[in-house]
């Protein structure tokens, strides 16, 4: 749990983050199909 407003913790990380989880989903399928998505900087656990 992220404590403050999204301003504060953007500026933490320096960049947006989104975390997703897939239950029963392939996890290599998954990061394959996102590895091709414009500014994404890293795809993984």
């Amino acid at each position: 749990m992220a404590d403050g407003t999204p301003e504060q913790l953007k500026a933490e990380m320096g960049h947006d983050v989104v975390s997703v989880t897939l239950n029963g989903a392939d996890a290599a399928a998954t990061e394959a199909a996102l590895a091709g998505l414009p500014g994404l900087q890293r795809v993984g656990g």
